[in-house]
């Protein structure tokens, strides 16, 4: 099997309205580095994020595919400043950073966990209702 550079055997797949500036999110809000953008005229085709370990794809929501709400887990040295990061980008607080009682793998016992949604408000209600969980196994 051919794993590309970068990529995981599963690879979240982001169909967006408003695919530039999630991009920009994910970057300045969650400290992502761009590696590709394939433009189709002037609508994002694919574009490649990577968040630490993984890659993340984006593309302009269509007819076709059109946008969806999604929950991902994005594991980060410390909670509390990802949150204030992804704030300062635009993203809303959902939940505090809290102590969660259960641990994933082999990470500590106590999880801090953290929620935020409601992105910049270009984009649309279905992606609003989205969640996306910063965790970071810190305790």
């Amino acid at each position: 099997m051919h794993l590309p550079p970068g990529f995981n055997t599963v690879t979240p797949y982001f169909f967006v309205d408003g695919a530039a500036p999630f991009v920009d999110f994910l970057v300045a809000g969650l400290g992502g580095k761009e590696i590709l953008r394939h433009m189709d005229g002037e609508r994002i085709a694919n574009a490649q994020v990577q968040l630490g370990t993984s890659t993340v794809m984006v593309s302009e929501a269509s007819a076709a595919l059109p946008a969806m709400p999604g929950s991902y887990y994005l594991y980060v040295e410390n909670a509390d400043e990802s949150m204030s990061r992804a704030r300062k980008a635009g993203a809303s607080l959902v939940m505090a950073v809290v102590d969660m009682p259960y641990g994933v793998g082999r990470a500590a016992s106590g999880t801090r966990t953290v929620t935020c949604g409601g992105f910049p408000s270009a984009w649309s209600p279905v992606r609003t209702e989205s969640r996306l969980t910063v965790r970071s196994s810190q305790s």
